[in-house]
Order: C-alpha cells, then structure tokens, then sequence
C-alpha cells in the first residue's frame, strides 16, 4: 500500500477513529 492517495488514507483514519470511539464507548459499559 503506497501513501500516494490521500483522500481515502484520510478516510480510512476518519472511520478508524469513529469505529475506535465507539469500542471505547462500549468497553467503558
């Protein structure tokens, strides 16, 4: 995987970081 993109790196950071939150979330309780 080559970090020539951008658009869908950022993307993908953006849904790893909502999907991280929300295991968080459910961890917590």
């Amino acid at each position: 995987r080559r970090k020539g993109y951008g658009l869908p790196c950022m993307r993908y950071h953006i849904v790893q970081g909502i999907l991280d939150a929300i295991r968080a979330k459910d961890h917590q309780q």
